[in-house]
């Protein structure tokens, strides 16, 4: 018996670990840090960076989820290598959910029958219509800020737009507490500006817009109805547009002082407290961020769909314009 775990420790893992040792030696992170980090050895780190590059069946996979662990920031006390871990954990998880394993698994064992359904029997999570119901909320909510480009490359921030939903929910979740830990769904390689219009070029996949995720996952814990968000570039006139729009608006504070590497923890910290402090049941929330040193200011739309988020986003973006002399 080969469950399908064994494809992912023999064909992505290896990419993943060979990506973020070479990813992390190229920012200046000792060989022996990064083997802390890994928790493998010294040596092994030096083979992965120097090694051999061949491909593999989950290559594209592997660059995906390599990116998203490269963009945690190095902070102590192990929380890169909890973060590490918990991208891994969450896109294989998906990875099974929508059948991406299932080619690989089926060349390693070929008497699997052409519809396998044991990685959905046996995954705890969302079903097949949650999975196709998010995901076609993350692409409608595309489909807006696309349509609204003008309106909103003003307002497009230098890290790009992500698109994040939380899977499942539709059926009543509480409205105190996000409940059980979320599974999101992204944008891989966010909504980018090409020609003054946005788009994405890739379609969304689950574990995907991990920083996005983590400000959702922390407003849920206050607000369990909020299932999606957008993050756009904060300017002053904004806030007069979301609030004539209904939106709840909090902002959060920032330190001069902390590192650079804590900022995330930094506005983390604060979301679930802020969130908490909004009218329940409003149409949606917005978190400012002020940004600092090496932060770029930017703004959260919180909403109980990526659609919702979307439609928002694009309403104080066009309300914003309108208001600016």
């Amino acid at each position: 018996m080969r469950p399908p775990c064994e494809v992912v420790t023999k064909y992505l893992l290896p990419s993943v670990r060979r990506r973020v040792a070479r990813g992390l030696s190229e920012r200046g992170v000792t060989q022996r840090d990064i083997a802390a980090l890994l928790g493998v050895s010294q040596p092994v780190v030096s083979d992965l960076i120097r090694g051999d590059s061949s491909s593999s069946p989950l290559d594209r996979e592997a660059a995906r989820i390599a990116e998203e662990i490269l963009s945690i920031p190095l902070s102590g006390e192990g929380l890169f290598t909890e973060r590490a871990i918990e991208v891994i954990c969450a896109s294989c998880k998906g990875l099974k959910l929508s059948g991406r394993l299932c080619p690989p698994h089926k060349s390693i064992l070929p008497i699997l029958p052409d519809v396998c359904r044991a990685c959905s029997r046996t995954e705890v999570g969302p079903s097949a219509g949650e999975f196709t119901s998010a995901v076609n909320d993350v692409r409608d909510a595309v489909s807006i800020l696309s349509s609204s480009s003008r309106d909103l490359l003003p307002f497009y921030p230098e890290v790009g737009i992500n698109v994040v939903r939380v899977l499942g929910g539709e059926d009543g979740e509480k409205e105190e507490g996000g409940g059980r830990e979320d599974l999101m769904v992204g944008i891989p390689g966010r909504v980018v500006r090409y020609r003054d219009r946005l788009v994405a070029f890739t379609e969304p996949e689950v574990g995907s817009g991990f920083h996005n995720g983590g400000v959702l996952s922390a407003a849920r814990r206050a607000r369990g109805y909020l299932r999606a968000i957008i993050n756009l570039r904060w300017r002053e006139e904004l806030g007069p547009a979301l609030t004539g729009l209904g939106v709840s608006l909090a902002e959060a504070v920032r330190d001069r002082d902390i590192p650079i590497d804590e900022r995330e923890a930094e506005l983390l910290s604060q979301v679930e407290y802020l969130v908490s402090r909004v009218p329940p049941g409003s149409r949606a929330v917005a978190l400012v961020d002020p940004g600092a040193f090496g932060i770029e200011p930017a703004i959260y739309i919180l909403a109980s769909t990526a659609s919702e988020a979307a439609r928002v986003a694009a309403a104080a973006a066009e309300s914003a314009l309108i208001r600016t002399p």
